[in-house]
């Protein structure tokens, strides 16, 4: 019985590789494309890419590209491999993705480079 479990949860879920779809291209510091598959991390929001942010001090300095920078740097050479738990309004996958076996979700939150970002979203199957 919990094989047949563990199987329907794996069925739920499509997950996605650099090597087989393409390459991989950071676009801000929670979205990213493996090939032509566009991947929203789940759970977070990071600043746009274009975004400014503002010091204590109120100087402007630009978080969005230090977001996008740092996503890529920690990605580095490493394979990427994200896996879809179905798609947002905007037809993106809405993915945990990982790459030398760390979570980059959860590494963009605890490095302060993106907020968990609370949603109403429910997991669905897709198919290719």
């Amino acid at each position: 019985m919990l094989v047949l479990a563990v199987m329907v949860l794996l069925a739920s879920t499509v997950s996605f590789a650099d090597e087989p779809n393409g390459p991989l291209r950071v676009v801000d510091g929670d979205t990213i494309y493996l090939g032509k598959q566009r991947h929203r991390l789940q759970g977070i929001d990071a600043p746009e890419i274009n975004q400014e942010c503002r010091k204590l001090d109120g100087t402007a300095w630009k978080c969005g590209k230090a977001a996008t920078t740092k996503l890529k740097k920690k990605i580095g050479a490493h394979p990427v491999t994200c896996v879809s738990n179905g798609r947002d309004r905007y037809k993106r996958h809405l993915s945990v993705c990982h790459a030398g076996g760390v979570n980059l979700n959860a590494w963009m939150i605890r490095q302060g480079w993106a907020v968990a970002y609370p949603t109403s979203f429910k997991p669905k199957s897709i198919s290719h």
